[in-house]
């Protein structure tokens, strides 16, 4: 019956879990939850990358505000004559710039001269970049043709595309410049649907013609015999002295952004070509040498020229800068790789699935866990960010919280039923205090009526002597003592987390594990003997108050796998434990009185402790009724060192080194006169001297009574 119900549990949960990771998919499928995720993106962007710096070999020029008010009395507002930018890519040549990358459309034709200086600036470079656009026009049906002269020279030959676009317009520069140009880079960059700029297509196809982007175009330029294969979800660039399998998302390059580049303004590179012009070299702002071996992008940053996106690094990102850090990353390998999608429904199913996991501890155990659990997916996916891998965030969180909300509703109601039931199985026998924590483990409470095999800690107490005590007390006085006593001890046993099984006589028997299940039940009963022993001499202090005598307890504590659950007759009902393991307890407790010690545990139970407690081994016993040999230990309050020199007096009483055994047996009684486990084996040592054991003796100290 129990494993039926734990099964008919997990299907349900795995359901629940299932159906969860499919509640986002409306969101998905409408485009909000992309919106959202654009958020965590450009928030895993700025914090894992905002402090990284793209390649050194890469700059930036820009026409910020600066330049237009420095140049505006010079040759006026812009657009500015073309012999300026004649002037820089001379100026750049000169400094021995690697490339120059025209991020500015220079379309129509102006001044002739102006035009002319600036094709035979280019031309004489012979590194200049310039930029194309290919447009998608919803009125156009058919594509304009494209020159024939451009194409041939600037198109890519050796490509072979999955899905061409559906440009049918463009506009390119005049023919004199696009002939001079070393290359041709399309700028076309589209948004994603909340506006921002963080995806683009590497290769443009116009018709059948293909065109690379600018910051493609500028890395192809020294590279020679290359072929591009673009397939579903990877772009592959082949050469001799490079290959690459670059990752696409939804048939896009996802830039990696940095948050620094080495940026110039344009004002300065105009003040230091003036005073070239005019012969004074030593008033140069910036030398063109700065620029040797470098990849040169020339873009805008003056509000005016309108060339300012919204991208994850903010809102007002100069437009080159997409096209500089495309290219850092296309030199550098430094690409950002995506999960594919179906990672994304995985990763929900797996969070749910894990939601479902947790909420099957209980509702508040499970309730933290899972949000733990859901959350801390988020520091993943932004650890994973920082190694270049894209996981989506918002879907599987909102799988995780969509099985959390469901499971929560389910097992609320649940609990309210079964609350009722614990109450009527448990409030004849369990204190109000026990009865709340069974509340908080509701499932494991109830498990334990039908009788269940668990492992538990078990504790066993008497107090010792107490024939003799309850001979000179009349009977009343008997039954104050008891209860005083019981009432003391029941009370720490409580605060310990321990269940009453019984009182036999004046000896109480006491369990952790059960119901309330608990990983650390050794930890607490250990605590709980050591808290009884204390609080006895508080105890005998109000027994002497009261005319009473004091009393001392022995305590047994073994940990074992025992039969729990509900024992009696239809009219009375006992939950209990039953088992050797509870025997044993008992045993242990019969030994104090032989060793004086207070506290004895067994090895199964020091064997669970987890440091923290002063453990002494007192012997190798094979105790009444069992046939396999334990290791019993006596657990102290204090003397640390005593026990030290014990367990090393031990370990060679074991070795048969009865000499040595005895002599450091002898330095514990120097710590503690008197001490009656150092007396006990003092003497075997002394024996074993005179007559020593069979040559197969195993150190088993066997007792024939309880």
């Amino acid at each position: 019956m129990k494993h039926k119900k734990k099964r008919y549990r997990a299907i349900l949960f795995t359901l629940l879990a299932i159906f969860s990771a499919l509640i986002p998919l409306p969101l998905k499928i409408s485009g909000l939850i992309g919106r959202w995720e654009g958020i965590t993106y450009d928030y895993r962007m700025r914090l894992a990358f905002g402090g990284q710096k793209a390649s050194e070999e890469v700059v930036v020029i820009l026409i910020d505000e600066a330049s237009l008010k420095a140049m505006d009395p010079l040759v006026g507002r812009w657009p500015w004559p073309r012999s300026v930018h004649g002037d820089v890519i001379e100026f750049l040549t000169i400094g021995g710039a690697k490339l120059i990358i025209y991020d500015i459309l220079f379309t129509e034709k102006s001044q002739a001269d102006q035009d002319i200086y600036l094709a035979n600036a280019t031309l004489e470079s012979n590194r200049v970049i310039h930029a194309l656009n290919l447009i998608k026009e919803q009125e156009k049906g058919t594509s304009k043709d494209m020159p024939a002269d451009l194409s041939d020279k600037h198109s890519l030959k050796n490509v072979r595309m999955l899905k061409p676009d559906k440009y049918n317009d463009y506009v390119i520069p005049y023919r004199e410049l696009y002939i001079a140009s070393s290359g041709l880079g399309v700028v076309e960059f589209e948004p994603d649907m909340d506006g921002v700029y963080r995806r683009t297509s590497l290769i443009k196809s116009y018709g059948d013609i293909h065109f690379p982007s600018l910051s493609l175009a500028g890395f192809l330029k020294n590279l020679k015999d290359y072929n591009i294969i673009q397939g579903r979800n990877t772009l592959t660039i082949q050469s001799k002295d490079y290959t690459a399998h670059i990752p696409y998302y939804h048939g896009k390059y996802m830039v990696k952004f940095y948050g620094q580049i080495n940026t110039y303004s344009m004002s300065g590179i105009l003040a230091s070509i003036q005073a070239i012009k005019r012969g004074e070299l030593e008033n140069m702002l910036i030398s063109p040498e700065e620029f040797k071996g470098k990849v040169v992008f020339m873009g805008a940053s003056a509000v005016g020229l309108e060339d300012l996106k919204p991208t994850p690094m903010g809102p007002t990102t100069p437009g080159v800068f997409i096209h500089a850090f495309a290219y850092s990353n296309l030199i550098q390998k430094d690409f950002l790789r995506p999960l594919p999608p179906y990672a994304t429904y995985l990763i929900a199913l797996v969070l749910s699935l894990f939601v479902s996991l947790f909420m099957s501890f209980g509702i508040k155990r499970g309730a933290f866990l899972s949000a733990f659990f859901i959350f801390a997916y988020v520091p993943i996916a932004l650890f994973l960010f920082w190694q270049n891998v894209v996981a989506e965030v918002v879907y599987p969180v909102l799988s995780g919280v969509s099985n959390f909300v469901l499971t929560l509703s389910f097992l609320a109601l649940k609990e309210e039923r079964e609350k009722l039931i614990l109450r009527k199985t448990f409030e004849r026998y369990v204190s109000p205090a026990i009865l709340s924590e069974l509340e908080k483990g509701l499932d494991e409470a109830l498990s334990g009526r039908t009788g269940s095999r668990v492992e538990l800690t078990i504790l066993f107490s008497d107090i010792r002597g107490f024939t003799d005590i309850s001979e000179k007390l009349p009977p009343e006085k008997v039954v104050e003592l008891l209860n005083i006593y019981f009432d003391h001890i029941v009370e720490v046993i409580f605060q310990k987390g321990g269940t009453i099984d019984k009182f036999i006589g004046d000896a109480i028997l006491a369990f952790w594990g059960a119901p309330v299940r608990m990983q650390d039940h050794a930890k607490r009963a250990v605590e709980c003997a050591l808290q009884i022993r204390r609080s006895i001499k508080q105890l005998n202090i109000k027994l002497s108050n009261l005319g009473l005598p004091q009393i001392q307890s022995g305590i047994g504590i073994n940990t074992a796998e025992v039969v729990l659950g509900n024992v009696g007759s239809k009219k009375r009902m006992d939950y209990t434990v039953i088992g050797d393991g509870v025997n044993l307890a008992s045993r242990l407790e019969g030994l104090t009185k032989f060793y004086g010690a207070e506290i004895i545990i067994s090895e199964s139970t020091a064997e669970r402790l987890e440091g923290g407690f002063i453990l002494r081994p007192l012997d190798l016993v094979r105790v009444k009724g069992k046939r396999k040999p334990i290791r019993i230990y006596q657990v102290m309050e204090d003397d640390r060192t005593l026990a030290d020199i014990h367990t090393k007096a031990f370990e060679l009483y074991l070795a048969k080194d009865w000499s040595g055994a005895k002599k450091l047996f002898q330095e514990v009684l120097k710590l503690k006169p008197q001490d009656k486990v150092a007396l006990i084996f003092i003497q075997r040592c002394e024996t074993f001297i005179q007559n020593p054991p069979p040559e197969d003796w195993d150190g088993v100290w066997e007792f024939k009574e309880k």
